[in-house]
């Protein structure tokens, strides 16, 4: 099984870039650019929040009430969490954090931290009035029927996991702190294995039971890998039915390096060099991953689990100069483990090239084709079965890209259609999934007949951070005793009922933003910013002393 949307070493560096940037670059430049926002926590570490529409902009160039700040003044039509009436005045620093981005008249939801009685907030702190108050709902009860379909990881709050049915509705929820950042459902269907954490923080490997969705173990990866100083990333793959047999990839170090473990600490591969966790498979005897060869990933490398043996499945442009004007779009194991599909984009001569090649797990019969390549990069080459792959591409906004079906043995082409409009995730069954929307806040699960198409949404799924899916084949039914979710509510704030216009929070005295107040918001933007300047730096100097791979 795939993951969706996968945290890579690349997407962490420029996540830090973004936080120097938010912190101290200018507003108008980036105002697009914040971090992941998961409503529910946000909402829960949050003073206050409001749905409402900005009356009155700062002038910039007249006389500021606050040193180095702005006022926003807005209109509140509902307040989500506390109570500070009818109009509010927000503080938002001028030089340290980033532009709201949006114009007078418009509605928005904004989350609010308390300085001393002052309302502060920016707008990597505000979101669409419809997530906001999706957030502030309870989960909706679980009301699907039969075997989970669906496996849909994220951050929800105390939830991090939902099952679905085959209908799209709700089976159970998962609880755990943080996001999931990847699920590996174990073959019987009767236990999955996850990676989660902190968008920031060192990852956990848990493993959960299906039946109930109940959490089994959780073992955080820094103690799987006693050897790293810090770990940067994991992933996983479970490869027996109870759930014990897991294989865990973790990335860190100084210097960078990685290893491969077993949770019963029965195997143990250490591997020099720089490696990635992004687009890593494991298998049951190989896994494949992509090093950083001066500070990219331009090969594809096969390790042998047990002897730790390398060989190089593919290298771009060997001996034509293209070494460094691409990007590997996706890599992927074929479900008999003897094969890999590789995509790659090439830049040549100001035009992009695509090609699909598929290589034998120990380097040997490699046969490849260059297939249509889409403007906007985002494309993947997901095994069907081990006769057929299909390639599709990530849709931004109002894009309708074609899918196409190549025989694996020979690449031909087999099939077409068109119709795509979302981030291809993985494919199960026949089944193409992925998610749309995931730029305007939140997502849409979908799904299509890979074959033909055409593409149906399944569901909402409400959160604006990592989402990960995973489809999962003959699985057990899930207790009805794990149906409930539980804690799923922020902290202290009443569910806000659909359509209702009434305030809310504001009965909660627990809920009252001034009860719970934050340190103050300049001291922390110079930490983060001095945290951001040094990642970057520290980031630099690895990438200068990243040694080429021979």
């Amino acid at each position: 099984m795939l993951l969706a949307l996968e945290v890579s070493v690349r997407r962490l560096m420029l996540s830090l870039l973004l936080i120097v940037f938010i912190v101290f670059g200018n507003a108008d430049s980036v105002s697009a650019s914040c971090l992941p926002l998961e409503p529910r926590k946000a909402l829960n570490d949050a003073d206050a929040a409001f749905v409402g529409r900005l009356v009155e902009a700062p002038n910039l160039s007249g006389e500021i009430p606050f040193p180095n700040e702005d006022v926003w003044v807005f209109e509140v039509e509902e307040w989500v969490k506390g109570d500070l009436g009818p109009r509010v005045e927000v503080v938002a620093p001028v030089a340290t954090s980033v532009d709201f981005g949006f114009g007078v008249g418009e509605r928005v939801g904004v989350l609010i931290v308390m300085r001393g009685d002052v309302p502060t907030s920016s707008g990597c702190s505000t979101t669409s009035p419809e997530i906001l108050l999706a957030a502030a709902r309870p989960l909706p009860v679980p009301d699907g029927e039969g075997p989970i379909a669906v496996l849909v990881g994220g951050g929800f709050g105390d939830v991090r996991l939902m099952a679905f049915d085959g209908e799209g509705r709700t089976l159970a929820y998962g609880a755990g702190e943080g996001t999931v950042r990847q699920i590996s459902v174990c073959p019987g269907s009767r236990f999955s294995v996850e990676v989660a954490g902190d968008f920031f923080g060192p990852p956990v490997v848990a493993v959960r039971d299906l039946s109930t969705l109940e959490l089994v173990r959780e073992i955080p990866a820094s103690e799987l890998a006693p050897s790293l100083d810090e770990v940067f990333g994991a992933t996983v793959r479970c490869r027996d039915e109870a759930g014990s047999d897991v294989l865990v990839l973790i990335t860190g170090g100084e210097p960078e390096r990685a290893v491969i473990v077993n949770l019963d600490a029965s195997l143990g591969v250490s591997l020099e060099g720089v490696w990635s966790d992004w687009q890593a498979n494991l298998g049951m005897t190989h896994a494949v991953l992509l090093p950083y060869i001066d500070a990219s990933p331009t090969e594809v490398v096969s390790i042998e689990l047990v002897t730790g043996e390398e060989a190089v499945l593919f290298q771009r442009g060997a001996g034509t100069g293209n070494e460094m004007l691409g990007d590997i779009q996706s890599v992927a194991l074929s479900p008999d483990e003897t094969r890999v599909a590789i995509l790659d984009r090439i830049y040549r001569d100001d035009v992009v090239v695509q090609e699909l090649i598929v290589v034998g797990i120990d380097g040997d019969n490699t046969a490849s084709i260059e297939i249509p390549a889409i403007d906007n990069p985002g494309s993947k080459a997901l095994w069907v079965n081990n006769e057929t792959l299909v390639v599709a591409t990530e849709a931004y906004e109002d894009m309708t890209l074609p899918v196409w079906l190549y025989d694996s043995t020979s690449l031909e082409q087999v099939g077409e259609w068109n119709g795509w409009t979302a981030t291809p995730v993985e494919v199960s069954a026949g089944e193409l999934y992925g998610l749309e929307g995931m730029e305007l806040g939140g997502a849409i699960l979908v799904s299509a007949a890979v074959a033909t198409g055409p593409q149906l949404e399944i569901r909402a799924i409400p959160s604006e951070g990592i989402i990960s899916v995973v489809a999962v084949d003959d699985s057990v039914e899930v207790d009805s005793s794990g149906k409930q979710p539980e804690a799923t509510t922020p902290e202290s704030t009443p569910p806000v009922t659909l359509g209702s216009s009434s305030t809310t929070g504001s009965s909660d005295p627990s809920a009252a933003p001034g009860v719970s107040q934050s340190d103050d918001n300049t001291t922390i933007y110079l930490i983060l910013g001095g945290l951001g300047l040094v990642a970057v730096a520290l980031i630099v100097i690895r990438l200068i002393r990243r040694p080429s791979r021979k």
